[in-house]
C-alpha cells in the first residue's frame, strides 16, 4: 500500500500541540512508525535566500527499514519561501511504496509524472489521497548526457554501477539551476525494470541519513560537499570538459547509452551473476574418458561386518587390475579428485601448514612472557619473607650480645666496688694498730 505525507513549517500541525515544522498532510492509513521516520527525511539546506529560484530541488529515492519491513521512498523536498513567522520555510513531500507495488518506469519516471505537489494550499489534511500512475517509463537513450558531455557513454556510467552492484557510490557535481534529475532519468531508463528500483539516489546531496545507502549523489559546485565529493576519486563533473569515457569504466551500459537501447533482464542476469561450475566426480571421470558405474539398486554392495582376524575382502580382478587391488581415480595431474567439501578441507590444511610459523611463534613468546611474569610475581613474596627471618634473627642476636656485655660491665663495676671496700677496711685497721702502740 502506498503512502503519502507533506511536511512545512505551519501555525499548527495535524498532532495536537504541534506547530512549526510539521505534517500538515498524510493518508488515512499511514502507520505511527512510517510517518516518523518520513518526517525524518524531510532536512533542506539553503544555498541562497529564501524563495531564491536558483535553491537546488532535492529529488530522492531512498529505501528505508520500518518494523523490519523494506519501504521505498521517493520524496521532493524545496525551498518554500518564508513562513508564517518570516523566517525561511521548505516543504517536503514523500511518497511509500512497499516492494510489490512499484511502477515499472522506476523512480525517476515517476518524480517526472508530477505525483507530488510543488505547493501546499494551507489546508491540514488528514486523508489525503492520490493517484499514482501503474503504467509507463522513459524511452531508453541518453541524449541529455550526450549534450552535456560530448559522449553518453557518461550516462551508462551510472548505470553499469547499479547493474555491478558497485558499493562505491558516484558523485556527479553541477552548476546551481541545473535539471540533474533529467540525467538520472536517461540512465535508469537503460536498466531493465527490476533494477530500476535498485539506484538510490538524489539530486542534491548534504548528508547521507544513517543505515541507508545512496548510489547516485548529485553534489552543487562550489559547497563543501565538493571537496569531500572529489576526495572520493568517483565523480563526474559536470561543470568542465568531460570527453570520452575514459577506460577505466567499460561495460555494455556504456555502449548501450551510446546507442540508446535497453538491455534485457535476461541478458544482464546472465551477466551480474555468473554461476560458478564445480565439477564432480562423474565429470571428472567422465573426462578422463572412463566409465564410472553407480552399485545396482538390485545389487547393493555387501557391508556385513566380517568376523574378527578375517582379512579385508579383496576387489574383483580385471583386466585392467589383474590383481584386484583396489586403486583410487586420479587426474592427469596425478592428483586425486575431490569433492568440494574436502576440496576445502585440503585448502584449510594448506593454510594451516604454510602459515602456522606465524601464528605458532606468537603464541609461545606470549606463553613464556606469561610464565616469566608469574615466575616473578610469586617469587618475590618469599624472598621477602626469608630476609624478614634473617633480619628477625639478627635483631635477636645482636640484642642477645648487647645483653651479655652489659651484665659484664655490671659485674666489673661489682668488683671494683669490694676492692675499694677491702682496702679502706685494711686502712683501718692499720691506723688502729698504730694507735694502739700509741697508747702503750
Amino acid at each position: 500500500m502506498s503512502h503519502i505525507l507533506i511536511y512545512t513549517s505551519a501555525p499548527k500541525g495535524l498532532a495536537a500541540n504541534k506547530s512549526g515544522y510539521c505534517t500538515v498532510a498524510k493518508d488515512a492509513a499511514l502507520p505511527g512508525n512510517l510517518e516518523r521516520e518520513l518526517e525524518s527525511h524531510s532536512g533542506y539546506r539553503w544555498l541562497g535566500d529564501p524563495g531564491d529560484p536558483l535553491n537546488p530541488v532535492a529529488f530522492l529515492h531512498y529505501k528505508v527499514k520500518v518494523a523490519g519491513k523494506q519501504t521505498h521512498l521517493i520524496s521532493r523536498i524545496a525551498d518554500s519561501g518564508k513562513d508564517h513567522t518570516g523566517r525561511s520555510n521548505k516543504l517536503a513531500c514523500h511518497l511509500a511504496f512497499d516492494q510489490g507495488e512499484l511502477p515499472p518506469g522506476g523512480p525517476g519516471w515517476l518524480l517526472h509524472q508530477g505525483v507530488l505537489p510543488k505547493a501546499w494550499d494551507g489546508k491540514l489534511n488528514g486523508n489525503l489521497s492520490i493517484n499514482i500512475p501503474t503504467s509507463g517509463e522513459d524511452r531508453p537513450g541518453c541524449g541529455g548526457w550526450k549534450n552535456k558531455t560530448g559522449d553518453a557513454g557518461w550516462g551508462g556510467v551510472l548505470a553499469q554501477a547499479i547493474a555491478d552492484h558497485q558499493r562505491q557510490p558516484i558523485y556527479v557535481i553541477y552548476q546551481r539551476g541545473f535539471n540533474l534529475l533529467a540525467l538520472f532519468r536517461e540512465s535508469l531508463s537503460l536498466l531493465p525494470d527490476r533494477l530500476r528500483w535498485d539506484a538510490t539516489f538524489t539530486t542534491f546531496f548534504t548528508k547521507l541519513p544513517p543505515g541507508l545507502e545512496c548510489h547516485w549523489r548529485g553534489v552543487v559546485a562550489g559547497t563543501e560537499q565538493e571537496t569531500l565529493a572529489r576526495r572520493s576519486g568517483h565523480v563526474i563533473d559536470l561543470t568542465g570538459s568531460l570527453g570520452t569515457v575514459d577506460g577505466k569504466h567499460q561495460g555494455e551500459y556504456i555502449d548501450a547509452a551510446r546507442s540508446g537501447r535497453k538491455l534485457q533482464a535476461k541478458k544482464q542476469a546472465a551477466t551480474l551473476r555468473p554461476p560458478v561450475d564445480v565439477p564432480d566426480d562423474d565429470a571428472i571421470a567422465a573426462s578422463l574418458g572412463k566409465e564410472e558405474r553407480k552399485p545396482s539398486p538390485a545389487a547393493p554392495p555387501d557391508r556385513r561386518r566380517s568376523p574378527k582376524g578375517a582379512p579385508p575382502p579383496r576387489s574383483t580382478p580385471t583386466s585392467s587390475n589383474p590383481k584386484g587391488k583396489s586403486t583410487p581415480r586420479r587426474t592427469p595431474g596425478g592428483r586425486r579428485p575431490t569433492t568440494p567439501l574436502l576440496a576445502r578441507a585440503h585448502n584449510s590444511q594448506s593454510w594451516m601448514s604454510k602459515w602456522w610459523p606465524a601464528v605458532a611463534l606468537p603464541v609461545i613468546l606470549l606463553a613464556a612472557s606469561l610464565y616469566v611474569f608469574l615466575k616473578l610475581t610469586f617469587s618475590e613474596p618469599a624472598l621477602d619473607s626469608t630476609a624478614i627471618n634473617n633480619t628477625e634473627q639478627q635483631k635477636t642476636k645482636d640484642v642477645a650480645v648487647a645483653r651479655a656485655e652489659n651484665e659484664t660491665a655490671e659485674d666489673g663495676t661489682a668488683e671494683n666496688g669490694t676492692a675499694e671496700d677491702k682496702t679502706a677496711e685494711d686502712k683501718t685497721a692499720e691506723d688502729k694498730t698504730a694507735e694502739d702502740k700509741t697508747a702503750e
